[in-house]
């Protein structure tokens, strides 16, 4: 079926770490298989490769299931939303 969760892919640059690995490995391998996806590390930074495949799967390419899955389009609001900053007038 569509939604049915087939394998759960480790991408950027905490993805290379042993530790994280094992850790999502270990608590998911009798689930689901844990894969490494491919990485252009080498010839670029993880942040540009994470903005292609997202580009790819909004245009609807390879990664289209990945970022529908992750509902990327019904996002709302900003990174910034959340951060306040404490403003007293009377200091300036």
């Amino acid at each position: 079926s569509k939604n049915k969760i087939i394998e759960i892919l480790l991408a950027g640059r905490s993805s290379e770490l042993h530790y994280i690995q094992d850790k999502i490995s270990n608590n998911l391998e009798d689930l689901f298989p844990v894969n490494l996806m491919k990485s252009y590390a080498n010839t670029s930074k993880h942040a540009a490769q994470g903005a292609a495949f997202i580009a790819n799967g909004l245009l609807g390419g390879e990664f289209e299931p990945i970022i529908s899955n992750i509902k990327i389009k019904e996002a709302k609001g900003s990174i910034l939303d959340d951060i306040y900053i404490p403003f007293d007038i009377n200091n300036y």
